[in-house]
């Protein structure tokens, strides 16, 4: 059975037999029975979750959990990659689509091709606002709400 803190979801001690999933060593992130890692969160003083998605490393998922729970907590949350909070994507409200694109943004710097994320954040400025450029190689979709889109428009 999973254990619920009051700042997210903890480890599992193993495999859960209502979902099948495997436990991870990082905080807020499982591993469905099909191999795909995923990340929620608890919104604090709510029993309701954020579903932030899912992810092909437990390294990804993790650095969603952390982008999610920075906002949250603060620098009172327990991140998995603290060293990096001051990198960490913002969202622009606590809305949870925005929250979600905000997990989104800091999973790809975890992911597989991606240049490291140490170096990533050295040419980004360690800024803590969402760049516009990709870190990953290739095509990827970015999500973002219609008030980011008029938000940022005069930014460029």
């Amino acid at each position: 059975m999973e254990e619920h803190g009051g700042d997210g979801l903890e480890r599992k001690a193993g495999p859960t037999a209502a979902s099948g999933g495997v436990s991870s060593c990082y905080r807020g992130v499982r591993k469905r029975k099909w191999g795909r890692w995923v990340s929620e969160i608890r919104e604090p003083g709510k029993k309701n979750r954020i579903w932030l998605g899912s992810f092909e490393t437990p390294e990804m998922a993790a650095a969603a959990y952390d982008a999610a729970a920075f906002h949250f907590r603060g620098h009172e949350a327990r991140l998995n990659f603290p060293e990096l909070a001051h990198g960490l994507p913002r969202p622009v409200s606590s809305e949870t689509d925005d929250v979600r694109t905000a997990a989104q943004e800091a999973s790809l710097r975890f992911r597989p091709g991606a240049r490291p994320v140490a170096e990533a954040a050295a040419a980004e400025g360690g800024g803590a606002a969402p760049s516009s450029s990709s870190s990953a190689g290739g095509p990827m979709t970015v999500r973002i709400s219609p008030s980011q889109i008029t938000q940022d428009s005069h930014v460029r």
